[in-house]
C-alpha cells in the first residue's frame, strides 16, 4: 500500500513519506505505517483539533433539522475516521470523556427536564432522535474504519515496547523534567512567553515543548500564571455547578469541547494559545461559546 502525502503543499500540507526520519508513524511486525496529518504540523494537532470540534458539531446538528442536521452528522462521522487515524491515544481519550459528558447531559435533560421545559414536546423528542442519529452516524463509521485498520491501531496499547514507544517515553519524562527545573528556576517571572524552547535547550539541545500544558504556561509565565490556568480550567465547570441539574445542560455545546482541550493538554502542550494559529483560534471559539452559554 503507497503511503504519502496527497501533494497538497499549497494548502500547507508537509512532504511525507514514513520512511524517513521523523514522520510520526506506528511500527507493527518491522513495519512503518504514516499517521494521519491533515494540513497539520503533526498528527497530535490534528487530533487535538478535530476532537473538541467534533464534540461541538454534535451538540450543534441537535439544533437544526433536515439536510443540515444529516450534513453535519456525516462530518462528525467522516472527523471520527480521521481522529482514529491519527493514532492519537490522547485524542481518543479526550473524545471519549467529552462523549460522555454529551451523553450525560442528554440522559440528564430527560430526567431532570428544565423548568420551563415541557418534556414530552415534539422539539425534546426530535433532540433525542438526533442524538441516537449522531451516535450511530460516528459509531457506524468508526467501525468501519476499525474493521480495517484495527489489528494496526491495537499496537498503540499493546506494542509499547517498540524503539519508537520506549523513544516517545523518554522525551516526554524529560521535558517533564526540564520544564519541573525552569519553574524552579524562574518561579515569579517564568522564562518568557515563547521562550520555553530556548530555555530548555540551554539544560538539553534535545529538549522538545514539553507535553502538557499547565507545565508549559507555568514555566512560560510563572506559578501566578499556573495558578490562572487552573481557574480557567475550572471556572466552566462552576459554573455549570452554580446552574444546578436542572441548568446545566445548556453549557454542553461548549463544555464537552472544553473537557476534549483540557484533557489534550495533560498529555500534550496543545491546544494552547502559543502552540500555532489553529489552537489559538480553537481556544477562543470554545471559551466564546463558553462565555456565551453562561452569560445567557
Amino acid at each position: 500500500m503507497r503511503q504519502s502525502d496527497l501533494g497538497l503543499t499549497m494548502l500547507g500540507e508537509l512532504d511525507l513519506d514514513p520512511a524517513v526520519s521523523g514522520v510520526s508513524v506506528l511500527m507493527t511486525n518491522g513495519q512503518r505505517w504514516l499517521r494521519a496529518y491533515g494540513l497539520t504540523g503533526h498528527p497530535n494537532l490534528l487530533a487535538a483539533l478535530l476532537a473538541p470540534l467534533m464534540l461541538y458539531l454534535l451538540s450543534d446538528a441537535r439544533r437544526v433539522a433536515g439536510w443540515q442536521r444529516w450534513t453535519l452528522l456525516g462530518v462528525v462521522g467522516l472527523g471520527g475516521a480521521a481522529l482514529i487515524a491519527t493514532a492519537s491515544r490522547a485524542a481518543w481519550l479526550a473524545f471519549g470523556l467529552g462523549l460522555a459528558l454529551w451523553l450525560a447531559s442528554l440522559w440528564s435533560e430527560r430526567r431532570w427536564p428544565a423548568v420551563n421545559a415541557t418534556p414530552a414536546s415534539a422539539k425534546s423528542r426530535k433532540s433525542r432522535r438526533s442524538a441516537v442519529a449522531a451516535v450511530v452516524v460516528v459509531g457506524g463509521l468508526a467501525l468501519l474504519f476499525l474493521a480495517v485498520y484495527g489489528p494496526l491501531l491495537v499496537t498503540r496499547f499493546i506494542d509499547l515496547d517498540t524503539s519508537i514507544e520506549a523513544r516517545s517515553i523518554f522525551e516526554r519524562e524529560r521535558d517533564w523534567g526540564i520544564a519541573v527545573q525552569l519553574i524552579g528556576q524562574h518561579p515569579i517571572t517564568g522564562v518568557g512567553m515563547g521562550g520555553y524552547l530556548l530555555a530548555a535547550r540551554t539544560v538539553d539541545q534535545a529538549a522538545r515543548l514539553v507535553h502538557n500544558v499547565p507545565l508549559l504556561v507555568t514555566a512560560e509565565l510563572g506559578l501566578l500564571a499556573g495558578l490562572l490556568w487552573l481557574w480557567l480550567t475550572a471556572a466552566p465547570f462552576a459554573a455549570a455547578i452554580r446552574l444546578g441539574k436542572r441548568g446545566w445542560q445548556r453549557l454542553t455545546s461548549g463544555l464537552a469541547p472544553w473537557v476534549a482541550v483540557i484533557t489534550m493538554g495533560l498529555f500534550h502542550g496543545l491546544p494552547w494559545i502559543n502552540t500555532g494559529w489553529r489552537a489559538a483560534i480553537l481556544m477562543a471559539l470554545i471559551l466564546g461559546i463558553l462565555a456565551n452559554e453562561i452569560s445567557g
